[in-house]
């Protein structure tokens, strides 16, 4: 009796690691979002509850870079940057002015979108310590560059403000 429970408790074992070694080979068993990318796959990039899908998405790489220079320098109020410094003014001085309050200490890019009329637009999250603001970023490629071609922000939200435990995602404008 002895030898038939050690048996059965080997042949479970085997059983056991069988199964488990045949999980990791079959990749349709894990969720898409636990598996890693396969050779060639892009890297999945974590999502924002607010803006969705972050990272560069389908749009040219030149323009995500200048999305990430541009939100980069909003946040260190650098307006020598050559991305803020193309700017009119009086538009970075609303700007800057707008963000002032929030006190912001990081933003979020999420995926990138071509439109028609050849404009690439992000959705951005810039988070401040009690305060965030969604909206859309759009980069235009012109004299051989990517340029902000319009930038447009939702008045700002408190994060204790939301009893409901819910936030809405950023609805795109156009």
């Amino acid at each position: 009796m002895k030898t038939i429970n050690a048996f059965a408790h080997v042949l479970a074992l085997l059983c056991f690691i069988a199964t488990g070694i045949a999980a990791q080979d079959d990749w349709t068993m894990l969720p898409d979002a636990l598996r890693r990318p396969q050779r060639g796959e892009a890297l999945r990039y974590p999502s924002d509850t607010v803006i969705g899908d972050l990272g560069r998405g389908a749009v040219d790489d030149g323009a995500y870079r200048t999305a990430i220079r541009f939100l980069t320098a909003l946040m260190e109020n650098d307006r020598e940057a050559s991305v803020l410094a193309a700017l009119d003014a009086s538009f970075l001085d609303e700007l800057l002015g707008t963000l002032e309050p929030l006190a912001a200490r990081k933003f979020r890019l999420g995926s990138g979108r071509n439109e028609e009329d050849g404009s690439v637009s992000f959705l951005i999250r810039v988070i401040g310590r009690e305060q965030w603001i969604s909206g859309e970023l759009y980069l235009r490629f012109e004299y051989e560059t990517w340029l902000l071609d319009d930038l447009i922000l939702e008045q700002a939200k408190t994060f204790s403000t939301d009893d409901s435990g819910y936030t809405a995602p950023y609805e795109r404008v156009f």
